[in-house]
């Protein structure tokens, strides 16, 4: 049986479902981080630092896989563009974070400070590199379902 690979519409619905889970992913790690904000304790860190910080970073890595398949019948110039965008969330999140820009320090016990990073810049970091990524893989889709559908984007 011979397979038809992913229809159009298909990469329309990936397209708009992976832009959809990166604002969920970003909205879901501000609430983490307004939780932590608002109930400072160790065990509350300790609870961050193994469970919560790794969910937003999930989620946006999910979407990823989908933009892959969304950007497969974009042209190839607007694919680009959004790798370069992603490179550029990459780098904005880097500088920011380094600059300690909306994290959160935390004294747990007197005299020893915990600091977390932005759960927004955190996210905005891993989608960066998720776009950037799915973008290169988007040119490699893109001349194989182009190939197989006979179809000029």
């Amino acid at each position: 049986m011979k397979s038809k690979g992913i229809t159009l519409e298909q990469s329309r619905v990936f397209l708009i479902s992976s832009i959809v889970i990166f604002l969920a992913a970003e909205i879901v790690a501000e609430i983490i981080q307004l939780w932590l904000v608002n109930n400072p304790s160790l065990s509350n860190l300790n609870t961050y630092n193994r469970i919560l910080a790794n969910i937003p970073g999930g989620i946006s890595t999910g979407a990823s896989v989908l933009l892959a398949f969304g950007l497969g019948y974009q042209p190839k110039g607007r694919i680009f563009i959004i790798a370069v965008i992603g490179l550029i969330l990459t780098a904005s999140a880097f500088i920011l974070n380094s600059m300690d820009f909306l994290t959160s320090t935390f004294e747990y016990y007197p005299g020893l400070h915990w600091t977390v990073p932005s759960g927004f810049l955190s996210g905005m970091f891993v989608i960066g590199i998720g776009t950037f990524v799915a973008g290169i893989m988007s040119v490699v889709l893109h001349d194989m379902i182009t190939m197989k559908e006979g179809i000029k984007a």
